[in-house]
C-alpha cells in the first residue's frame, strides 16, 4: 500500500512542476511531451539490465502490447499537457480525479475477476458526487 501512496504524492509534485515549467518557460505542450518521453526512455532502457528482463519479454505479443501502451500513453500525455498549458490546475484536477472511477468501470466490464458489485456501486456513487 505504501507504493501507490508514494506514487500519488510524486505524481502531485510532478503535475505542479510540469505546470510551472509550461507557464514559466512558455514551452509548447507537444514539445514538452516529446522531451519528457525521450528522457523517460533514456532513463528506462538501462533499467532493463537491472531488472533482468527475460527473453520472453522480447517476443512478438509483449512487444505489440508495449507499442499500444506507448501510443496510448503518448496520446494521453499530449492531451494532458495541452490542457495543462491552457487551463488552471483547479480546472484540470477534478477531471483527472475521475480516472480511477473510469478504471473501475473498464475493469468491471473487461475482467470477470474484477466484477465486485460493491466496489462498482461505490465507484458510481463517487462519480455522481464528483459531478
Amino acid at each position: 500500500m505504501l507504493w501507490p501512496i508514494l506514487s500519488a504524492v510524486s505524481e502531485s509534485f510532478a503535475t505542479v512542476t510540469d505546470k510551472f515549467n509550461l507557464n514559466s518557460n512558455k514551452i509548447n505542450g507537444k514539445i514538452f511531451t516529446s522531451l519528457l518521453f525521450l528522457f523517460m526512455g533514456l532513463v528506462s532502457i538501462p533499467l532493463l539490465y537491472f531488472f533482468k528482463a527475460g527473453d520472453e519479454a522480447f517476443t512478438l505479443f509483449p512487444l505489440i502490447i508495449l507499442v499500444f501502451i506507448i501510443i496510448g500513453s503518448a496520446v494521453q500525455n499530449i492531451l494532458f499537457y495541452i490542457g495543462l498549458e491552457n487551463k488552471n490546475l483547479s480546472h484540470i484536477e477534478p477531471i483527472r480525479n475521475s480516472e480511477p472511477i473510469l478504471v473501475i468501470l473498464i475493469a468491471f466490464l473487461v475482467y470477470p475477476s474484477e466484477r465486485n458489485l460493491f466496489v462498482f456501486i461505490l465507484g458510481m456513487i463517487t462519480t455522481l458526487a464528483i459531478i
